[in-house]
């Protein structure tokens, strides 16, 4: 019987689906739950969804910024959401 594989996370504060297939909107972009250690701080390329209080928001982003977020001193955390099946 095959063994099922996974992909490792390459990433140190990225958490969730990295695969992306199952966070992503109609527009390409990821949502995520950020937490970063400058009070108001938001990392160039993402946008802010909402706002949890001065270091934490939820927020969208291009894929494409993943190492960037990733070696951000400013980024603690990036929590990339899932998104769930509708069941009949």
């Amino acid at each position: 019987m095959p063994r099922a594989e996974t992909k490792a996370n390459p990433f140190k504060k990225i958490t969730g689906d990295v695969a992306f297939d199952a966070g992503q909107t109609d527009e390409g972009a990821v949502r995520a739950i950020f937490k970063v250690n400058a009070e108001g701080y938001v990392p160039k390329g993402v946008t802010v969804r909402s706002k949890i209080d001065e270091t934490m928001f939820t927020g969208e982003f291009d894929t494409r910024l993943l190492s960037k977020l990733d070696r951000d001193s400013n980024v603690e955390s990036v929590a990339v959401s899932r998104r769930l099946r509708i069941i009949d």
